[in-house]
């Protein structure tokens, strides 16, 4: 599928679901404008309305309006299911269905694979955003860009581990679970994920692959460590800003087809920034425990905000 091609079935994809949804943005190698992309991959936070009171004052029965509209589509044959899944488990070829559900679903639309993946607790928007727009080594070397500080990928968030007297556990091991203290760390946007691990910005379309000699930023140490080994142009210099380029921010996005392709693209880059300049980091909640992780029994410990462990 041409490039082209990709963008305008985003575009018409997000106008389909849009309204369904409290957010809906392009990822994937459309997001990193490869010339090819193989499939379309949308990343979702879906709208929810009552649709009846809760039974002795409990919450009011809510409705995913995102999942209702992807069930209609598909049973008015404007998506259409995908095919059935093929794997090896145990020595034995199993073929199940395709995902198709709250959380992630697989489609055809004109003939092209859809992937719609949602955003739901304990998932945060930054991290989903940031693993399914890829491509795979680029995500293999940023998951473990901050084992050096305790910080790991967890169930679509970013955590910290740290021990019962706030001292973080490195090394990417696991830590002891019987005092552990796991500490998610908001990440609303993709650009809260690189600076909770004190790596630089990369533009969507750059990610194509492992940084030069990043290996290096896995090894233990503070965090100055992770920059020795990596390569320069991930490092600007301290007074230049760090800026995506022309096609990324929508400058060069020209809606030729007249189908909102491009502008798809430029509204989801502007609003992306105007949730960067609305959003306070510090005023986050002092400690965001998640007791269901297994890791967090007993102790307990204060977060106030990024780089303050």
């Amino acid at each position: 599928m041409r490039l082209e091609t990709a963008r305008r079935y985003s575009g018409q994809l997000v106008k389909m679901l849009g309204p369904h949804c409290e957010r809906l943005e392009v990822a994937g190698s459309v997001r990193r404008l490869k010339e090819e992309p193989r499939d379309i991959e949308l990343v979702a936070l879906p709208k929810f309305s009552k649709v009846a009171e809760g039974i002795f004052e409990d919450e009011p029965v809510l409705e995913n309006e995102l999942d209702r509209m992807m069930r209609l589509l598909v049973q008015t044959k404007v998506f259409a299911r995908a095919e059935p899944v093929q794997f090896e488990r145990n020595g034995r070829v199993v073929v199940a269905a395709a995902p198709f559900s709250e959380r992630y679903y697989r489609i055809r639309y004109l003939g092209e694979q859809v992937d719609l993946f949602v955003v739901r607790p304990p998932a945060s928007w930054g991290v989903t955003m940031l693993l399914r727009t890829g491509p795979v080594q680029f995500n293999k070397w940023i998951v473990t860009a901050g084992w050096s500080r305790g910080i790991y990928f967890s169930q679509g968030r970013l955590v910290r581990h740290a021990d019962a007297k706030g001292r973080y556990i490195p090394g990417g091991q696991p830590c002891d679970h019987l005092n552990c203290v796991v500490l998610t760390l908001p990440t609303p946007e993709e650009r809260d994920v690189f600076e909770a691990l004190q790596v630089p910005w990369v533009a969507p379309e750059s990610r194509t692959g492992r940084p030069s000699g990043s290996e290096s930023a896995q090894v233990t140490g503070a965090a100055g460590d992770l920059r020795r080994g990596v390569s320069p142009e991930l490092y600007p210099h301290e007074s230049e800003p760090v800026l995506a380029p022309a096609a990324v921010r929508g400058e060069s996005m020209k809606d030729e087809a007249g189908d909102g392709a491009g502008t798809v693209l430029r509204e989801q880059s502007a609003k992306t920034s105007e949730r960067r300049e609305t959003y306070d980091s510090t005023a986050a909640p002092r400690a965001v425990l998640t007791p269901p992780d297994p890791c967090r029994r007993g102790g307990s410990f204060l977060w106030e905000g990024p780089g303050s462990i």
